[in-house]
């Protein structure tokens, strides 16, 4: 017999063997129990396979899994959920599972031993908690080297979040060498997302900031401010920004082709609050040549503005700048009789 015709009949014999215990398995379990009166002979045979017996149903039933489908059965035996691993978590506090979190407490190592060990850092954490902190791999070492850098008695949130976003001892101690050794939990977290860390900081420093809020280092980065923008800021003569004065500059678009559009106006004194507040107005001749008409006593400057804006404005004058309010004034006064 050649190579290939014994490679098919290997190949048949095996074929042979799994219907035979296929149906083996399908007449016993059949006869055991009316139970398995209702299942398919692929459910039996998974059964069969992965160890799905009686005794163990009933076990799981007694700690009250009852009324389980097949695959959830099947599943939870196939992951190593058994009757002394839920009695083990019953114990430790951990109750009323439901089975696919008992199949995930298992497939990411949920166990008791774990359990003692973060209450040995001092936390009771419920299943959602536990599931984050092993996931995340938060880890009594991890707390203590933190706590060590200046942040202790975290919260298990802000502990996952630490880890999930990668803020480690080194990086605490690299923001602290900069002077910034009492941001806040929920800070530096920003920092981390938003890529504030000491190259940046420095950078800042070098762009003449010195030393900014941490509000305002997690601005300057998302309005992206750089030595580019501040180069073509610094043509335009607006030298000595302060972090505030350089972010607005940047969101409003000021720059040298708007300067030139308000100098063809006839607009004078373009400093950087001034510039703004004409962005603010969207200054252009007709708002000009509607305003030389009008006394300026008669302007209500806050629905003007909410008329050239698109209602972006509030009617609430308390939620203005007083710096850019009072520069749309002056400008509205110019212009009027």
């Amino acid at each position: 017999m050649n190579t290939s015709f014994k490679r098919i009949a290997i190949k048949q014999s095996i074929v042979c063997a799994f219907l035979l215990f296929s149906v083996a398995a399908t007449s016993a379990y059949a006869q055991e129990d009316d139970y398995y009166a209702s299942l398919t002979s692929d459910e039996i045979t998974a059964f069969k396979i992965h160890g799905v017996t009686r005794s163990y149903i009933e076990s799981m039933e007694e700690l009250g899994f009852k009324n389980l489908d097949p695959d959830q059965l099947v599943a939870m035996k196939i992951h190593g959920v058994t009757p002394s691993y839920v009695r083990g978590l019953n114990e430790a506090g951990i109750k009323n599972l439901d089975v696919d979190d008992m199949v995930s407490f298992r497939i990411h190592g949920v166990d008791p031993d774990f359990i003692a060990q973060t209450r040995e850092m001092g936390f009771d954490l419920d299943a959602d908690d536990l599931m984050a902190f092993r996931i995340h791999g938060v880890k009594a070492s991890f707390i203590k080297r933190i706590a060590d850098a200046g942040y202790d008695n975290l919260n298990p949130d802000k502990l996952v979040a630490f880890k999930i976003h990668g803020i480690s001892p080194s990086y605490v101690q690299d923001i602290a060498d900069l002077g910034y050794d009492d941001i806040s939990a929920d800070k530096l977290i920003a920092f981390r997302i938003h890529g504030v860390n000491a190259r940046f900081m420095n950078e800042m420093e070098e762009l003449g900031f010195g030393k900014p809020s941490a509000d305002d280092l997690i601005a300057l980065r998302i309005f992206d401010i750089d030595e580019r923008f501040m180069d073509k800021m610094a043509d335009l003569g607006f030298t000595n920004l302060s972090p505030q004065r350089a972010i607005a500059l940047k969101i409003y678009k000021i720059n040298a082709r708007y300067v030139e559009k308000m100098q063809d106006l006839g607009m004078e004194n373009l400093t950087p609050v001034r510039l703004i507040a004409m962005k603010m107005l969207d200054m252009d001749r007709g708002l000009i040549r509607d305003l030389e008409g009008e006394r300026y006593e008669d302007v209500n400057i806050i629905r003007l503005l909410r008329k050239r804006s698109g209602n972006h404005y509030n009617n609430d004058r308390r939620d203005w700048d007083d710096e850019y309010f009072n520069a749309v004034e002056d400008i509205v006064r110019e212009l009027t009789n």
